[in-house]
């Protein structure tokens, strides 16, 4: 079903098919004995869990799961171009452990030093709410790329005021027809969502 999880089991009500779920133990105990002022430190544990999801699909000018071009091995989605505008869509729901977002990131990768230009449209929405109840952007803005290094857009700007069960409808545009965008090649891996319980 394309779900993994680590060392604590992932339910499947916490996950789509396509996305995969970490969990991340922090405590006390890791790092220090028992501090005098805490009678027992296991009480100020913190949980922070990561789930990822692929694109689901794409519009305009874009190309959902093909191989990256310097790295072959790679299954990634192009989206846009120097002349053209590319749609990549991502859809998961948030965990219903979620307390607090932490990060929200586009993976992706450059082929060229160049700047691109992105913007985002979201929406989410519980069960029960119709299926634009809430929605979320950022503007569009420029952002000046290394070739082939990869990088982690912070989108958690376009992800104001989720909650637990909530489903995303994740939308990132590439703004390849803007004068300012002279990338030929942009490759998405990953969204990536990590929270605290």
């Amino acid at each position: 079903m394309g779900i993994e999880a680590s060392s604590v089991p992932v339910r499947n009500h916490d996950a789509l098919a396509g996305v995969s779920a970490t969990d991340h133990h922090s405590n006390a105990n890791d790092h220090a004995a028992t501090p005098a002022h805490h009678s027992n430190a296991n009480d100020h544990a913190t949980h922070s869990k990561t789930i990822k999801a692929k694109p689901s699909r794409v519009g305009s000018t874009a190309t959902l799961a093909e191989a990256g071009i310097v790295n072959t091995r790679r299954t990634v989605t192009s989206a846009g171009s120097a002349s053209a505008d590319g749609q990549v869509y991502f859809t998961l729901q948030v965990p219903r452990d979620f307390d607090t977002l932490v990060r929200a990131v586009i993976q992706m990768t450059g082929i060229q030093s160049a700047v691109m230009r992105w913007q985002m449209d979201n929406d989410f929405t519980a069960i029960g709410e119709t299926s634009v109840e809430n929605t979320d952007s950022l503007t569009a803005t420029d952002l000046s790329m290394t070739a082939n290094v990869d990088i982690e857009l912070d989108v958690a700007g376009s992800l104001t005021g989720i909650a637990a069960n909530d489903v995303l409808g994740i939308q990132f545009t590439r703004r390849g027809t803007h004068a300012n965008d002279t990338m030929t090649r942009l490759e998405i891996s990953d969204f990536i969502l990590e929270y605290t319980d």
